[in-house]
């Protein structure tokens, strides 16, 4: 393996050796524009689906060609990933009613749309250019346009004990070593077309050998056209993703969820998209596209076959007879023994589609996804999942809307299963005014409900035994203050894994922020979360509830020092309680963010500490890291960490970087991770990468 990442390090030097001098590169630093508060919302709730390359890769496309506002469908403003779903609508219905926009400054009128939000669009969008493209040649734009290739090399040190030698057995517990290996090329013209593949190693897999022979773990591939002809609204070949209504009965792109988004609870544009990730779970396979067959009604229909890793059960003394699987597996990892003989073990069939009809202030749509293993998902029954889906085989049909009525968007899914379990979600977002906004989100899933990719807005994401009513609003008195809040009552109606009888939750957010323009942003946030859980430590033969409270309190502030320097810091504390027993913790950071004009070196620089008496009480904080890549640890323990990203753009179409961070326990023997025990009380990262474009 010492080959392998040799080779890895030669690449970088071969085209670091050959480029010449030149220009600095124009890619786009994502982080300049996303809200790093969107992710570390998805990873503290345990879902770590947010595709951030296809956030970058859609920014990077509207910096290079501007979206013309004039003549965008709600697709293509969703891409942005700057407007709510509710604020796409919004600007839809008001260029229906008054016409086309003359200067962008008229957003303004619309509501919800900002000062500071026209201003971060301005980079990406226009009024007027290009006619409508529809006639270029497919032959042209495949060979013509943009390409890009990724190669990325990361691992932990000290390696832990899992790589080690066993003294029963002469292999190590895992196949591969601690390295990860990324390969990622694209090639795009304008944002109708995209086509390339990506491959990743995780640590510990083989890497042409043992299991791997192929070398990568992993591979993907896709080809994608989005309005190629005024009747072909999309293509995917290969690998896709595919979003459905509110997410009830499939959803595999991004969707909000509770956090300090308060108002952004609505799912956005449904339909087919690329897939570019390195999540092993989450996409389809197989081919799919959407027409247009009348003005304002389309239809899309998809299908799909992907080996799935699953729990196997084989018949006494015969490996090779797969009788059933207990689970459906979503981690990826392929590192030992039971791992990779869990691998692949079934293949899933999916298909299905959905009629629309959509005007600029309506749409309603028909949906329709069926899903059949080739071994039955047979569970390892306890009370709480005994009305969980078992069979080979499941079909989910589904009615959404949407419906904007002057400054209210009205919006809802209602969704049933082939076993006859139903669920629903309606919401409304209300412009009050100028500076007021307000939502509110009812959903209900009944018990037996059943489906396999859902992501509903909800307190869990599995789309059964819930209901619940949200209410958030957001406050804007002026462009400095801005109050935010929600509130959301929550109840479970049967079991869970972590509670033996019927149990309710409540959840309370509530955020001050202060901003000058292009200088300061600060705030102050109190979270409060109770849910009903087991009694830890109950040895009696009742099982009793008590409350699961958590408690976090935050400030944070981000000052932009000069053009090319912004400092920021934060302070969390917070404390859990279960069964009258409180531990608590605190946790703080220091970020240098530098990138000099002129020159074409920049870094990205943190030191945190933090100490916190269990997991329990944990603090997620967002992490620079390098382009396309994104990490969020959970601090907790004793202890302090700290990062420097370099960053280096002076060569012609290249971009250079690497990473190194490193997280100290001083009352640490052994550091636990999720590849196993390292000895020592000190754990390292290094990455490297580069970006070519040609």
């Amino acid at each position: 393996m010492r080959l392998a990442q040799a080779s890895f390090l030669l690449f970088f030097l071969l085209f670091t050796t050959v480029s010449s001098w030149a220009q600095r590169d124009s890619t786009l630093d994502v982080n300049e524009f996303l809200n790093p508060d969107l992710i570390e919302d998805f990873v503290a709730d345990g879902d770590n689906n947010f595709e951030f390359d296809a956030f970058l890769d859609a920014l990077n496309v509207y910096r290079k060609k501007p979206l013309n506002l004039n003549k965008a469908g709600a697709a293509d403003l969703a891409a942005l990933r700057m407007l709510s779903p509710s604020q796409v609508d919004a600007f839809i219905a008001h260029r229906s009613r008054f016409g086309d926009f003359i200067s962008i400054y008229e957003l303004q009128v619309i509501p919800g749309f900002t000062p500071e939000l026209i201003r971060a669009m301005e980079p990406f969008v226009k009024l007027s250019g290009d006619l409508d493209d529809y006639g270029i040649k497919l032959g042209k734009m495949i060979t013509t346009g943009s390409n890009e290739l990724y190669l990325r090399w990361n691992q932990f040190f000290p390696r832990t004990s899992n790589y080690d030698i066993r003294e029963e057995e002469d292999a190590p517990r895992f196949e591969g070593n601690p390295a990860r290996y990324y390969l990622r090329y694209r090639h795009s013209n304008s944002n109708k077309l995209s086509y390339g593949f990506t491959a990743e190693k995780d640590p510990g897999e083989a890497f042409f050998k043992k299991s791997n022979k192929q070398g990568f773990d992993f591979y993907s591939a896709h080809f994608y056209m989005k309005n190629y002809k005024k009747w072909l609204k999309s293509l995917a070949i290969g690998d896709f993703r595919l979003s459905m209504g509110q997410g009830l009965i499939f959803y595999s792109g991004f969707g909000a969820r509770k956090g300090g988004q308060v108002i952004q609870i609505k799912r956005g544009t449904s339909g087919l998209a690329a897939f570019r990730s390195v999540d092993e779970n989450n996409y389809l396979r197989g081919a799919g596209t959407e027409i247009e067959v009348l003005d304002n009604l389309s239809i899309m229909a998809f299908g799909s076959v992907r080996k799935r890793d699953a729990n196997q059960t084989t018949l006494e003394g015969i490996d090779d007879e797969i009788l059933g699987v207990t689970s459906l597996l979503s981690a990826g990892l392929h590192r030992t023994e039971n791992e990779i003989e869990d691998e692949k073990s079934i293949d899933q069939y999916t298909a299905g589609g959905y009629i629309k009809y959509e005007l600029p202030k309506l749409k309603v749509a028909a949906n329709l996804v069926h899903h059949q293993l080739s071994i039955p998902l047979e569970l390892n029954l306890k009370p709480y999942n005994q009305f969980y889906f078992q069979g080979d085989r499941i079909t989910n049909a589904s009615f959404d809307y949407r419906y904007q009525f002057r400054n209210i968007n009205i919006f809802g899914e209602w969704a049933i299963s082939s076993n006859g379990g139903t669920a629903y979600t309606n919401g409304l977002i209300i412009n009050l005014n100028r500076i007021a906004d307000i939502a509110v989100l009812n959903r209900n899933f009944s018990r037996d409900y059943q489906t396999l990719n859902p992501a509903p807005f909800a307190e869990t994401s599995n789309a059964r035994n819930e209901r619940g009513t949200y209410i958030g609003f957001d406050i804007k008195p002026n462009i400095h203050w801005q109050l935010s809040a929600y509130y959301d009552l929550y109840e479970f109606n049967w079991l869970r894994f972590t509670a033996d009888a019927p149990s309710n939750g409540q959840d309370f957010r509530g955020r001050l922020t202060y901003k000058i323009k292009r200088k300061l942003e600060t705030y102050l946030e109190y979270r409060q979360e109770t849910r009903q859980d087991n009694q830890p430590g109950n040895t009696t033969a009742f099982d009793f509830l008590v409350p699961n409270k958590r408690v976090q309190a935050r400030w944070h502030l981000k000052y932009n020092v000069n053009k090319a320097l912004t400092w920021r810091s934060r302070f969390d504390w917070g404390f859990s309680e279960v069964d009258g027993e409180k531990q608590f913790g605190t946790a703080v950071y220091q970020d240098f963010v530098y990138k000099p004009i002129g020159i074409p070196l920049s870094f990205t620089s943190r030191i945190a500490f933090f100490d916190t008496e269990s997991y329990r009480i944990r603090f997620y904080s967002y992490e620079n890291n390098l382009l396309g890549f994104f990490s969020i640890p959970a601090y907790f323990g004793k202890g302090m960490r700290y990062y420097l990203n370099l960053r280096y753009r002076g060569i012609r179409n290249v971009t250079l970087e690497a990473r190194y961070a490193q997280t100290l326990f001083p009352d640490a023997v052994a550091i636990l991770s999720t590849e196993g025990i390292a000895l020592g009380n000190v754990r390292r990262e290094l990455g490297l990468q580069m970006k070519l474009k040609f």
